[in-house]
C-alpha cells in the first residue's frame, strides 16, 4: 500500500467521526486529499473551528476550516475559512488560483454544468447541509433573482514574488431543519459530520463589501432525499420518497407495440414486480399506465388504462389481494419522464408504474450480480484506465478511500488520481460524470443534471444498482441534484488526487455495516449502453 493510499484512509476516518481533532502526523496534515476532522462536540463560540480539512485547486492545497452553524431566526448560516500558501510565480502559472481564492473555490463548489443542466448557475450549489437522521438536504438559500444568499471575501496577502498567502471566507444561508447538529457536504472533501448548530449572532466577514442579508432570502430549499435504483437483470426502475415507492416497468418488455396483451416475455418482470410489492407492508397498490406521444391523446389514454388493467390482472395471480388491494389508472401521454423528441425518451415514457405507500420490510437480496464487461477491480486493487478507452479523457487510477454507515446511510469516499502530466488547467475528472444509461427519474434528473457530477455511480447489491441520494434543490429552475460533487470538470492536475464523496439513501437491501458490496458506473443487461468508461469495483467492505 502506498503512502498516498494510507493518508487517504486516515482522512476518511477523521471525516467519519472517530477523531475530533486533526492529526498531527505529517503525512495526513499535508496530503491535501480531502482530509476533514469530525465536527464533534458543542461549540458556543461562532468563531471556533469545529472541523478542518484540505483539497486541491490544480496543485495548490487549500486548507478549509469550518465554524459552528449559526441559527438566526428561521435560517442557518454556515461560515468557512479558506487559506492557501505558495510561491507567487507558481500561483501565476496556475491561473486557476490567480489571487481570488474564494472566486476559484466558488467554481469548485458550484454546478460545473449549470448553464446546461436546467439553468441553475447559482454559487455554491454543491455545498449542502445534510440531516442524515431526518433524510433531508438543505441547498443554498436564494434571493428574488435566484442567486445564492451569501457573501465571500478575500483578505490574504498578495505579492508579485516570493511566498504568497491567500485567504478568504465564505458565508452561506440555508433553511433550518431544526436539529442541534448537521453534516456539511463540501465538494472535494469527505463529509463533515456532527457540526454543531448554535444560537449566536452571525459573525461578520472580514473584507466583505456588504455583510450577509438574511432579509433577502426568497426561498430556502429543504427537501427529502430521494432513492433511485434500477434492476440490471430486469427492466425495472424504482424511486422512493416520503413514504411512497414507485416501481416502473418498461412497457416494451410487457406488450407489443400498440397492444395491451401481455407478452410471454413479461413473466420474469412481473414476477420481480410482485416480489418488490411483497417487500412492503400490506396496503393498497395502484397500477398506472403511461405512453409516449405517438398516436392521439384519446388513443394513448385508452391504451394506458388497458395496459394498467392487464398488469393488475397478472399481479392478482402472484399476490394475496387481501393484503395488497389493486387499483388501476391510466395517464396516456400526460406525464412524461423524458423527452418525446427522441426514441430513447419515448421508450422511457412507455411504462407501467406500480405505486405503494406502505413501509418497506427488511428486504432480501435474491439475484446474483450480473456479468460485467467494463473495467473492473477489487476495492483493494482499485480500477485503472489507460486513457485509450472511448469517452475516457485521460489515464487515471480509481481507489476506495472508505465506505461507512452514518445514520443508516452508506457514505463512500473515492479517490481519483490522473496519471498523466497534464497541468494545462483545462482537463478535469470527466470519466464518469454523466447519466447515460440512467432512467430520467425523478422529475428533473437528466443527462444534463448529471454532467460534471458522479451521480451515476451506484452501489450494486445482487442485480439492483442504487444511485446516490437525489434531492430537489429549489431555486428558479427547480432542479434535482445528486448528493455528490457537482463540479468534476474543474481543472485537475496530473498526479494530484481528488476526493469524490457519495452519500446514499437509507434502506438499501444488503447495505449494512460488515457487508461487502460493489460500486459501478454504467449499466449492463437490458439497460446497457456502449461506453468504454464503465467500471465496477467489487469487494467493497462497509465499516460502521
Amino acid at each position: 500500500m502506498t503512502a498516498l493510499r494510507r493518508r487517504t484512509l486516515l482522512a476518511v476516518v477523521l471525516a467519519g467521526g472517530t477523531v475530533t481533532a486533526c492529526t498531527e502526523q505529517d503525512d495526513s496534515a499535508t496530503d491535501g486529499t480531502g482530509g476533514a476532522s469530525d465536527g464533534g462536540g458543542e461549540a458556543a463560540d461562532p468563531g471556533a473551528v469545529v472541523a478542518e480539512g484540505s483539497f486541491f485547486l490544480r496543485h495548490t492545497e487549500v486548507a478549509v476550516r469550518v465554524h459552528p452553524i449559526v441559527r438566526s431566526g428561521e435560517h442557518l448560516v454556515l461560515t468557512v475559512d479558506l487559506t492557501a500558501e505558495g510561491d507567487a510565480a507558481e500561483f501565476e502559472d496556475q491561473y486557476v488560483v490567480g489571487g481570488t481564492l474564494t472566486g476559484e473555490v466558488t467554481s469548485a463548489w458550484s454546478d460545473g454544468w449549470g448553464s446546461a443542466s436546467g439553468g441553475d448557475t447559482r454559487d455554491f450549489l454543491g455545498v449542502r447541509l445534510v440531516d442524515l437522521a431526518g433524510d433531508q438536504v438543505a441547498s443554498t438559500a436564494v434571493d428574488a433573482e435566484g442567486k445564492t444568499v451569501g457573501v465571500r471575501a478575500d483578505n490574504g496577502e498578495t505579492a508579485d514574488s516570493g511566498t504568497q498567502a491567500l485567504a478568504g471566507t465564505v458565508q452561506i444561508a440555508f433553511a433550518d431543519p431544526g436539529t442541534d447538529a448537521l453534516a456539511v457536504y463540501l465538494p472535494k472533501l469527505p463529509l463533515v459530520t456532527d457540526v454543531p448548530v448554535i444560537e449566536a449572532e452571525v459573525p461578520g466577514v472580514e473584507g466583505a463589501e456588504e455583510q450577509l442579508d438574511l432579509a433577502a432570502i426568497e426561498d430556502a430549499p429543504l427537501e427529502p432525499m430521494l432513492l433511485l435504483s434500477q434492476d440490471l437483470a430486469e427492466p425495472l426502475r424504482e424511486t422512493r420518497e416520503v413514504g411512497t415507492t414507485t416501481v416502473a416497468i418498461s412497457s416494451d418488455v410487457l406488450f407489443d407495440s400498440s397492444s395491451s396483451e401481455l407478452d410471454e416475455a413479461a413473466k420474469s418482470a412481473l414476477d420481480e414486480a410482485a416480489r418488490r410489492i411483497e417487500s412492503h407492508e400490506p396496503g393498497p397498490v395502484t397500477v398506472i399506465g403511461h405512453t409516449d406521444s405517438v398516436d392521439s391523446d384519446a388513443s394513448n389514454l385508452t391504451l394506458s388504462k388497458e395496459r394498467a388493467a392487464a398488469v393488475a390482472t397478472a399481479l392478482e395471480k402472484r399476490l394475496d389481494t387481501s393484503d395488497y388491494e389493486l387499483s388501476t389508472d391510466g395517464k396516456g401521454e400526460a406525464e412524461p419522464i423524458a423527452s418525446n423528441d427522441t426514441e430513447d425518451g419515448k421508450a422511457l415514457n412507455r411504462r407501467v408504474e406500480i405505486v405503494l405507500e406502505t413501509p418497506l420490510r427488511e428486504e432480501e437480496v435474491t439475484r446474483e450480480m450480473p456479468e460485467f464487461e467494463g473495467r473492473a477491480g477489487t476495492a483493494a486493487e482499485g480500477v485503472r484506465f489507460d486513457g485509450s478507452e472511448q469517452w475516457v479523457l485521460r489515464p487515471f487510477d480509481l481507489q476506495l478511500g472508505a465506505a461507512r454507515m452514518l445514520e443508516d446511510h452508506l457514505v463512500v469516499t473515492l479517490e481519483v488520481t490522473p496519471r498523466d502530466e497534464d497541468r494545462s488547467g483545462v482537463t478535469g475528472i470527466g470519466q464518469f460524470d454523466d447519466g447515460i444509461g440512467m432512467p430520467t427519474e425523478p422529475d428533473g434528473v437528466s443527462t444534463y443534471t448529471l454532467l460534471a457530477s458522479s451521480g451515476a455511480v451506484g452501489v450494486l447489491v445482487g442485480s439492483v444498482l442504487t444511485y446516490p441520494a437525489f434531492h430537489r434543490a429549489g431555486g428558479p429552475a427547480e432542479t434535482t441534484r445528486p448528493l455528490t460533487d457537482l463540479s468534476l470538470n474543474t481543472a485537475a492536475d496530473g498526479g494530484v488526487p481528488r476526493i469524490i464523496e457519495l452519500v446514499f439513501p437509507r434502506d438499501i437491501a444488503g447495505v449494512e455495516a460488515g457487508a461487502e458490496v460493489a460500486l459501478q458506473y454504467g449499466t449492463t443487461g437490458p439497460l446497457a449502453f456502449a461506453n468504454e468508461s464503465t467500471w465496477r469495483m467489487t469487494e467493497v467492505p462497509i465499516g460502521a
